[in-house]
């Protein structure tokens, strides 16, 4: 007999049959395209918002200009090229997303790596030529006032030429051919803007430190201690490095006129510091140099630094005293003495840390 009846077949289970019900598959496709969304949204977020920082921390600005015409695209590879920002391509989709597309104006500006590209924008699209204030302060030697001019913007080439120049200016009538501007740039406060260059900004210095001469009669003055402009300066400059506080500068003043008069060294430390600086080497208090007024006798052969009107003020009126030694002690006061021996006793009994660096 046969069995009519077709046999039984077992089905098989199918292995991922689950990746075949369109229930599961479209959430899932869609789950993962939208993470790949979201996750590559996250990353040029990143990227962009990075971007618009700054590029350094450095305050040095630079001289940049903008040619007319230009769009965000060429500015933001100038900016670039230049090591302004941190991406030009971020820097025009900044631009475009402000609204500044238009706005952006040719010209010269002082741009830094500190600035955000926000800042940058705003500054080309109010054609701001970044006017700002420098400030010089005293006691510095000529080495360290370019480096800040230079950090504020001044080409250092072309720094170095205004350096270099003769100025036919009242101020320099005594200074001798072959010197330096060490301690002729004035110490004060400077409105510059980014058309300012390094000669015309020296000039300013110039007629400031003049102006305070001539109004304080500083000239006629410092002739009555048988001291030239140049010579007054010169001994202003040791001490505003010695001393800062205006009472002292005229007690230290006349300590040293006092041992001009005498034919006594002026032994002053702050002179072979000077000198060692401009040797490039330790200081050095036995070092061969016409600056150190601990080897030498009289004044050094120009000035070491610039310095405060006080300080040249104090050389033209002197305290009416007659030491001739002093000594700035640990605890931040200075101590006059008449004699070496009192000198050797207040040096050991208050100066016993800055003496002995």
């Amino acid at each position: 007999m046969y069995d009519l009846m077709p046999p039984t077949i077992t089905p098989q289970k199918k292995r991922f049959g689950w990746l075949r019900r369109p229930m599961v598959v479209i959430p899932l496709a869609l789950a993962i395209i939208l993470l790949g969304l979201v996750g590559g949204a996250f990353w040029v977020n990143h990227w962009y918002t990075n971007a618009l920082k700054p590029l350094s921390q450095t305050e040095q600005r630079m001289r940049v200009t903008v040619p007319k015409g230009a769009d965000a695209a060429q500015i933001g590879k100038i900016l670039q090229d230049k090591q302004i920002i941190r991406n030009a391509r971020a820097f025009e989709q900044y631009v475009s997303r402000s609204h500044n597309k238009s706005n952006l104006q040719a010209g010269t500006y002082l741009l830094s790596p500190s600035f955000s590209v926000q800042k940058i924008v705003d500054m080309l699209a109010g054609g701001e030529v970044d006017a700002y204030n420098l400030t010089l302060t005293p006691g510095k030697y000529l080495d360290q006032i370019s480096a800040s001019l230079v950090k504020a913007g001044f080409d250092q080439t072309e720094l170095q030429t205004a350096l270099a120049k003769k100025y036919d200016h009242p101020l320099f009538a005594d200074k001798p051919a072959n010197a330096d501007l060490e301690g002729y740039i004035f110490p004060d406060t400077y409105h510059l803007d980014s058309q300012a260059n390094a000669e015309k900004f020296l000039t300013t210095t110039f007629d400031t430190f003049w102006k305070h001469i001539q109004d304080e009669g500083i000239v006629d003055k410092l002739k009555a201690h048988g001291l030239t402009l140049y010579q007054g300066i010169t001994l202003a400059s040791i001490v505003q490095k010695e001393v800062s506080n205006p009472e002292d500068q005229k007690i230290v003043a006349q300590v040293f006129l006092s041992r001009l008069q005498k034919s006594i060294s002026l032994g002053s430390d702050v002179t072979y510091m000077y000198a060692s600086h401009k040797a490039g080497v330790a200081d050095n208090i036995t070092i061969d140099s016409p600056y150190n007024t601990r080897l030498h006798k009289g004044l050094p052969p120009g000035p070491i630094a610039n310095f405060n009107m006080s300080a040249l003020e104090a050389v033209a009126n002197p305290s009416p005293t007659d030491y001739l030694f002093f000594v700035a002690g640990d605890d931040g006061k200075v101590y006059y003495s008449h004699t070496h021996e009192e000198h050797e006793a207040l040096t050991k009994q208050y100066c016993t840390k800055l003496c002995q660096e």
